[in-house]
């Protein structure tokens, strides 16, 4: 990929964990977001295979949390129905 793509990329990701700051669950989602913003930047900048083997892993335990819907008892419930009959 060329710098700009990666660049590109870096700042699209940067900007979603941003949006996700105010979110009621975006203790998930930011450093998520944060830590797929960096991953293209691994091959611009020299990067242990240790940080890349974290980062991997950290993301696979937060995917399989939220596929079991593990994470579901500490997520805040929406008291209202907006989406309802949509």
């Amino acid at each position: 990929m060329s710098r700009i793509i990666k660049w590109a990329i870096v700042l699209i990701f940067c900007s979603f964990a941003l949006v996700n700051l105010n979110d009621p669950d975006g203790f998930i989602w930011v450093p998520v977001y944060v830590t797929v913003a960096f991953l293209p930047l691994a091959s611009i900048e020299k990067v242990s295979v240790r940080l890349l083997k974290f980062c991997s892993l950290f993301l696979f335990i937060v995917g399989a949390l939220v596929a079991l819907g593990l994470l579901n008892s500490i997520m805040p419930w929406q008291a209202d129905d907006r989406m309802g009959n949509m």
